[in-house]
């Protein structure tokens, strides 16, 4: 008996023990509390927050509060019935501690540990997007510039190595000096740190150096002309002995003030060295551009690839059919000649589709229209023009008709003109050569030329024969 008695009894309190761990209610049954592992993440000034604070135990819906007289969440966030902490924080700082209270729907309640919330200071944001162009021996000055964070800003040179000799950068943000060598220096980046310490970086900037002081002077809208989009030019006039001259080319602007790419080709009677392409100096050639004027500048080093003789061409232009960010098309002045010894010409210019720089992106059929000069005799000048038609295929040009004008004399219908397109069209400039020829009464007139592509539809033609 007293063995059973015994047995019975035990199992009797184990069915107790398990009748009250299964029950609800009672002050045994707690909700255990955490809150993003007993933290609350960092936020940072002026960026969204959000956070959930979570229950486990208990019975759902839960409700939170901040428990007892506990600090105010720090301004712009909000503690919801749901446990969200959200909103934008408006003030830097480390704030609380707040300890977070929850009660379940059967009224139990828990508690967090005391939780601090680091709101960071926003970083400055680095506003100067390029560098303006300077001079050996000019003085220059350029204050770097950005904004939010905590001013002052303190800045320094992050990447890109010493800044050109002769300038310095002072903590302020001013690059100021008297450049010594002429050069493009760079990619550097700049560091702006706050008052909290918080930083921002600027882009990649680049600072060119010219050799002399007629470059273009930087007009603070470069980057309006597109950095993908290169431009052909032609242009007509005179040299200092008053006889005529052609300029054509292409340049591609970088968007910050310098050429990535140009081509130029001259012919003329006296004014150096007649038919000539040109090397173009990259380094020391630059643009400017005014977005409120449309109005810009570009300079160009060019040396002679027949002979080496240097010049320097500057210019000025005016654009206009802005759509889609790119200004289309244009007129260009030579802007250089203050006396009567340089050439003086005008023209105009118009943006390129580089991805028509091919062969095989030419049309079938062309209409094309040139005017010029010629001196028959060697000596005199005879106004003389041709205009009229030819189909393509691939760069053989045939089916060709044509009119023709030397000098008052008309010839009426000409056919049979013939030509060739050399492959390959140079890439970055669109820039290609060829040769036609038109039968007349007189003889064949054949002409040697180049082009500029502007698309697959248009390009700019020059004859490249001697003048004389």
């Amino acid at each position: 008996m007293s063995r059973g008695y015994r047995s019975a009894l035990f199992s009797a309190l184990l069915m107790v023990c398990a009748l009250i761990a299964g029950c609800g209610g009672g002050s045994s049954h707690t909700s255990t509390l955490s809150a993003a592992g007993n933290t609350l993440p960092n936020g940072t000034e002026g960026v969204a927050y959000s956070v959930s604070l979570s229950a486990t135990g208990g019975t759902a819906p839960f409700a939170w509060v901040i428990q007892g007289s506990g600090p105010a969440l720090p301004a712009g966030l909000t503690l919801s019935s749901a446990g969200m902490i959200t909103g934008t924080a408006t003030k830097a700082g480390t704030y609380g501690p707040y300890i977070f209270a929850v009660i379940d729907k059967n009224g139990l309640t828990a508690s967090t540990s005391g939780l601090n919330l680091t709101i960071a200071a926003t970083g400055p944001t680095v506003t100067t997007t390029a560098l303006a162009d300077g001079s050996v021996g000019v003085a220059y000055a350029m204050t770097l510039a950005a904004s939010g964070g905590t001013a002052p800003y303190t800045w320094s040179v992050t990447t890109g190595g010493a800044l050109p000799a002769g300038l310095m950068l002072a903590n302020n943000g001013t690059i100021s000096g008297t450049p010594t060598t002429a050069g493009l220096y760079g990619p550097y980046v700049f560091t702006a740190a706050d008052a909290n310490n918080a930083t921002g970086l600027s882009t990649t900037l680049t600072l060119r150096i010219n050799s002399g002081t007629a470059q273009c002077v930087r007009q603070g809208n470069e980057s309006a002309l597109n950095a993908t989009t290169p431009y052909g030019f032609l242009l007509k006039g005179t040299d200092g002995k008053g006889n005529p001259i052609d300029i054509a080319g292409s340049f591609k602007p970088n968007g910050a003030g310098g050429i990535s790419a140009a081509s130029v080709d001259y012919n003329g009677f006296s004014n150096g060295l007649g038919l000539t392409q040109m090397t173009v100096d990259l380094a020391n050639s630059n643009y400017s551009f005014a977005s409120a004027s449309a109005q810009g500048c570009l300079y160009l080093t060019l040396t002679a690839q027949s002979s080496g003789g240097a010049a320097n061409v500057k210019f000025q232009f005016t654009l206009g059919q802005h759509s889609a960010s790119i200004y289309r098309s244009g007129r260009i002045i030579e802007y250089d000649s203050v006396t009567a010894a340089g050439t003086r010409a005008a023209g105009f210019m118009y943006v390129q589709d580089a991805s028509s720089f091919l062969l095989s992106s030419l049309q079938p059929n062309y209409a094309f229209g040139v005017d010029g000069w010629l001196t028959p005799d060697g000596t005199h000048l005879v106004r003389t023009a041709i205009a009229g038609t030819f189909t393509n295929a691939s760069g053989v040009l045939s089916n060709g008709f044509a009119d023709y004008d030397q000098g008052g004399a008309v010839s009426g219908a000409l056919t049979g003109g013939n030509g060739v397109i050399n492959d390959p069209i140079d890439p970055k400039t669109g820039r290609g050569t060829g040769t036609y020829t038109t039968p007349t009464p007189a003889g064949s007139l054949r002409f040697n030329f180049v082009l500029y592509m502007l698309n697959a539809s248009d390009f700019i033609l020059m004859s490249t024969d001697s003048p004389s």
